[in-house]
């Protein structure tokens, strides 16, 4: 009689333990997730932002820092005449259609492009850029990001 009484309580009894583990162990795993994403502190990426004497601002990011936040480089190829790049590449921002050129190996600036047409997944210009410029193809929103927080002044509402 017990060890059918301890065969019919046993697997139950298993199982809710094994539910309330998994339960715990997406919790925790969801609060670490969230700390990381969220925070009370805001993630800072070690770039540095300047102004050219033409006015053009350059962003500069170490290998490191690049590897970490995904920077990805392309360069442009020429297909039938046309300038190719993808379309990941593109950033729209105030009406405009620009993307960021590596112009050294750390450094990005944000040039304006005029698409001729898409064809997904690329996008096709003409005489903005040539063929064989690198461009950032992943991550540029986070240059873009960087570039416009660097023009925000302390203290002001």
């Amino acid at each position: 009689m017990k060890s059918t009484l301890k065969s019919i309580l046993f697997p139950p009894a298993l199982l809710l333990i094994f539910t309330a583990l998994a339960i715990w162990s997406f919790r925790v795993s969801r609060h670490e997730l969230e700390q990381e994403q969220v925070g009370d502190t805001p993630i800072q990426i070690p770039s540095r932002v300047k102004k050219t004497d033409s006015g053009e601002t350059v962003i500069t990011l170490d290998e490191n820092t690049q590897r970490l936040i995904g920077i990805e480089i392309k360069r442009l190829q020429l297909v039938g005449g046309e300038i190719v790049f993808p379309a990941s590449a593109i950033l729209h921002q105030a009406g405009q259609t620009w993307v960021y050129v590596q112009v050294k190996p750390n450094e990005f600036i944000r040039r304006e492009v005029h698409l001729t047409r898409t064809k997904s997944p690329h996008r096709l210009i003409n005489r903005d850029l040539s063929a064989q410029t690198p461009v950032v193809s992943s991550g540029a929103e986070i240059l873009l990001s960087e570039e416009f927080k660097s023009q925000i002044q302390p203290g002001g509402d």
